[in-house]
């Protein structure tokens, strides 16, 4: 049961106990169960949602493959085998050749001093949930203006610019960077 249903539920029984006031003898009886559940539901109001764990996308990319092909239980198991002499590496071609993980396991051991945070953090993500980490976007600025529109044609190409960055055309850092090529300026996160 999440805290939406604990407060939907007490809802139901709070609207019980209230049209029990009327209809039976021990009024008292039910205004002070319905109090009681007024009450519990504004503490269940204020129970704290877990947040989602937000995970770097070569960790989804990772799971994703290793879900596919066994379980989130065998993903943990190679997580919790790092750092004693072992990687992350789980081979889903039929060569069995050597996964590149290196950056996984790197990331998983990280800032460990006997506690490995981010062997925990990867683990409870499997368990309980996670969203991928948003890749940053960027603009392209040039001459204290931004890219708004751009449109590429086979000898030549359109743009338009503006001064307020919001209205400004977000890219992907690889695309911004080969578009300020063409059209001079500078990429900036956006």
């Amino acid at each position: 049961m999440n805290k939406r249903e604990l407060i939907e539920t007490l809802e139901e029984i709070k609207e019980n106990s209230r049209r029990s006031i009327k209809i039976d003898k021990h009024e008292d009886y039910w205004r002070g169960k319905t109090e009681a559940y007024v009450n519990l539901i504004g503490l269940a109001k204020q129970l704290d949602e877990p947040q989602q764990l937000i995970m770097p996308k070569f960790f989804d990319d990772w799971a994703k493959q290793v879900i596919a092909e066994r379980d989130k239980f065998y993903a943990i198991s190679l997580i919790a085998r790092v750092g004693w002499g072992y990687g992350v590496d789980y081979e889903l071609s039929e060569n069995r050749s050597p996964s590149e993980r290196k950056k996984l396991a790197n990331w998983l051991v990280e800032g460990s001093v006997g506690d490995y945070p981010n062997k925990k953090k990867a683990t409870e993500a499997l368990l309980y949930g996670y969203e991928v980490e948003k890749e940053p976007l960027y603009v392209i600025k040039k001459d204290n203006d931004y890219i708004t529109y751009v449109s590429l044609g086979k000898k030549s190409y359109e743009r338009n610019y503006t001064k307020n960055k919001k209205e400004a055309i977000r890219l992907k850092k690889e695309d911004a960077e080969a578009l300020s090529v063409v059209f001079g300026g500078e990429v900036t996160e956006g």
